[in-house]
């Protein structure tokens, strides 16, 4: 009855089984990231004693909607989520993408082609509002074998191919878990 309550919006095994080890005293209600758009906040249950939101998620199916549905499922929704539950006593840690918009401080146009970076960024400059909020920005993280990235199999080869040959920045499984902690308590 008096753990403290942590809600995870994302269906990743592995942040989820981080959290599960950092706050293992902890009750842990997880959300996948399309399952919130069903919800109805007027009859939705507020959980007490929230400690912290992790949201770690995106809807990749939604490189095909229109982008006034795309940006409802991947910013609007999880903007509106985060609102009903997090109190001002709530801890907010968003898993962002390693910045790349504004990697050149020096152009003038920033811009991507991905949605995927969009939607991460925009989410996380719209949470900004809350005063609890940390943001942790990630390379692509790996386990000892390959670069666990979701895609398809083209997707999921150039990034291994990249990773093999040092072109991108990578983090480990452990040092995933060493940088969560040092962002939550910082």
């Amino acid at each position: 009855k008096n753990k403290p309550n942590i809600i995870i919006l994302g269906n990743s095994k592995k942040f989820i089984k981080i959290i599960n080890s950092i706050y293992k005293k902890s009750y842990v209600k997880t959300y996948s990231w399309r399952s919130i758009s069903n919800i109805n906040f007027q009859e939705e249950k507020k959980l007490e004693k929230l400690r912290l939101i992790l949201i770690c998620g995106y809807d990749y199916s939604s490189q095909w909607y229109s982008f006034k549905r795309y940006y409802k499922l991947n910013v609007s929704m999880p903007l509106k989520f985060v609102e009903f539950y997090a109190s001002n006593k709530t801890e907010i840690l968003y898993i962002d993408t390693i910045n790349k918009l504004a990697k050149n401080k020096l152009k003038k146009n920033k811009y991507t082609f991905s949605r995927y970076e969009f939607a991460k960024k925009e989410l996380g400059f719209k949470l900004k509002r809350f005063n609890k909020i940390k943001i942790l920005e990630l390379p692509p993280i790996k386990n000892k074998k390959r670069i666990l990235i979701h895609g398809g199999f083209i997707t999921k080869l150039i990034f291994n191919l990249l990773n093999s040959l040092n072109l991108i920045r990578t983090i480990d499984e452990k040092n995933l878990k060493r940088e969560m902690i040092f962002k939550i308590k910082s």
